[in-house]
This record gives C-alpha cells, structure tokens and sequence, in this order.
C-alpha cells in the first residue's frame, strides 16, 4: 500500500514538471518572437563626431537581444557627441554619447563662433541675474567722452569665478586681509573672430557693460542700428573748460583768418618836407598815418586807435 502510494507521488511530480517544462518553453519561444526596433549606426562615426539625423537608421531586433540602455528613438541622440568610435551597425548606447555641456566649452560652438572671457564686476555684469544661454548687448565707455553699442545680440555660453587667496600677511600688511578670499567673475561670450577683435580693444581702451535682452524669440534677432553717443551732443559744453582751452580755440580760430598789416607808407608821408629842410616846397601837408592796434575776443576782433 505505501509503495504504491509513493509510485503515485512520483508520477505526479514527474507530471508536474513536464507541464512547468513546457509552459517555460512555450514563454521563451513567444518572448523570442517578440520584437522592437532601435537605434543602430548607419555609418562608421568617429570619436567626438556631432551625432546628425543622417548617421543613424532604425533596425528590428529581438526584444530579448536589446540591452536596457540602448536607445529606441533617434530624437535624444541628435545633437549628441559620439564618446568614442562607433562603427556601422552597432547599436547606440547611452554609454557611447554625450551631451555638450559634459563634452566641454568647444562643442558649444557652433560653425564660425569663438568664444572669448571677460573679469566683469557685479555693476558691468548685471550682478547675478545671468544665466548660461541668456543673450546680451555689448556697450563700450570710452573715459568721459564717448559710449557705443559695440556689439548685439551675443550668447552667453559660461560663467564662472577665480578665487585666490592671498598668502600670510607681511610685515606692514593688514593681519585681517591675510587668508581672506578674493574672487573675480568671469562671462564667457560666442561670437565670430571679427567681434571678438573689436571687443578686445574696446576693453584695452574703455570700460565694457552689458545689457540684457529679451528670450522671448520675437524679440531674440532684432537688432537695432548702431548707436555711438558723444558727451558734448549729451550734455552741450564740457565742464570745466579752463581759459587756455579758450584761448587755445581763439588762436586757432585767429589762424585760420586772413592777415591785415599797416600799409607801408613813403618817407615823406610820415615826416613832412617843411618839417625837413625848412623850405616850401609847394605840396600840400600830408596827415599823419593813425596808430592802431588789433585785439582778438574770442570770435570778434576790434581795432583800438593809440592817439
């Protein structure tokens, strides 16, 4: 009686199995047909290459061969930066491509743009509302005489700070400034080698500002004609003209006026011949010449009799 029970207790769990078996094989063989498309390269691209709509193709694979960080949409990977050879054919990992910003500064630029840093202070750097991607326009302060919009409708593509710290104080120094932190702030701009020539000698010759501009996009292109502002047409008459600026203008101005000189007159206009010999001569008495001299004011001139 027992044996035939344990008979039965085997032929089931043999039984039980052989149907777990084949529900298995069936799951596998379904899993195996089931199928998805991903992202494979359509070409060799090389290491650093940006990743374009035309180096990538979709191809069928089985769901049971694609790894979980292949890609299965062409759209989050163009733009892209291939991290290292990608030959044709192979599928596109997460790990083969990066973003710009990871990739470094150099990939943020795009066809003829440089890009070109400037140490700006919280006052010519609108303090600290900028942003990486915002855009702005470029004044250059001449001293006191001249300000122009040099430059518009320009990208910021970094932001950052050089902290030093300075060493133990020295005899005569401050102890409080010794071991206190100094930073400078940097803004990294894009623009094309010929802005970044003028902007480099307007900030060896003036005093650079910015000035924020809209993100919206119907404002972002428009651009406005170039504005170069004179203080004389600003605000008239420069202060504190001193009087040899003045005269400097008057004898500039005197110059630039036709000469008159005192006629050259005879002998014997200027000394009668009574007055000579003692003897009549017959000739009427000649006046004698007028003495005068000529003062220059400024714009006007006048002519002051010496008799």
């Amino acid at each position: 009686m027992l044996k035939n029970r344990t008979v039965m207790l085997s032929l089931l769990l043999a039984l039980i199995a052989a149907t777990v078996a084949t529900i298995y094989a069936k799951n596998m063989k379904q899993e195996a047909q089931k199928r998805a498309d991903i992202v494979v390269a359509a070409i060799d691209i090389p290491a650093k290459a940006i990743i374009t709509e035309g180096m990538l193709m979709m191809k069928n694979k089985p769901e049971v061969e694609i790894p979980s960080r292949a890609y299965m949409t062409t759209d989050l990977l163009i733009g892209k930066v291939a991290r290292a050879d990608i030959s044709r054919g192979s599928m596109l990992l997460q790990d083969h491509v990066a973003t710009r910003e990871e990739m470094g500064m150099s990939f943020a630029l795009i066809g003829n743009r440089r890009a070109i840093s400037l140490v700006v202070d919280d006052v010519s750097g609108l303090g600290n509302i900028l942003k990486v991607g915002d855009t702005v326009d470029v004044i250059a302060v001449f001293g006191n005489d001249s300000s122009k919009l040099l430059l518009q409708n320009i990208e910021i593509i970094g932001l950052g700070r050089n902290s030093q710290y300075p060493q133990a104080g020295t005899p005569g120094q401050p102890q409080s400034s010794a071991g206190k932190e100094t930073a400078e702030k940097f803004v990294t701009l894009a623009m094309s080698p010929e802005q970044a020539t003028k902007l480099a000698l307007a900030e060896a010759n003036g005093k650079l500002r910015f000035i924020l501009r809209p993100a919206q996009l119907l404002y972002k292109n428009m651009m406005v004609p170039p504005v170069t502002v004179k203080r004389t047409k600003l605000i008239g008459k420069p202060d504190g003209e001193t009087r040899a600026a003045v005269q400097s203008r008057s004898e500039a101005y005197t110059q630039t006026q036709p000469s008159y000189s005192a006629p050259i007159l005879p002998p014997a206009a200027i000394y009668p011949a009574e007055g000579r010999s003692g003897r009549d001569t017959g000739r009427a008495e000649q006046p004698k010449p007028t003495r005068t001299i000529e003062v220059i004011r400024g714009t006007q001139r006048d002519f002051v009799s010496l008799d």
